[in-house]
């Protein structure tokens, strides 16, 4: 839900896209992969620092 809400709230709501553009598959495929992208890229890269760096579970097998 969250990679489509961010698209509609960028694009649509800022007047940048119409709202009959925006549903147009192609459109929303390529907006959804632009804006869905950077989120699951920002999401990974919290992961691996709160896991991987603060809680230090990658380096320490115990």
């Amino acid at each position: 839900m969250l990679p489509l809400l961010s698209p509609f709230t960028t694009e649509v709501l800022s007047s940048a896209t119409s709202l009959v553009d925006f549903v147009n598959l192609i459109n929303l495929c390529i907006l959804t992969y632009l804006y869905g992208l950077g989120l699951l890229l920002l999401g990974l890269a919290y992961g691996i620092i709160e896991k991987g760096v603060a809680v230090k579970s990658f380096f320490d097998s115990h």
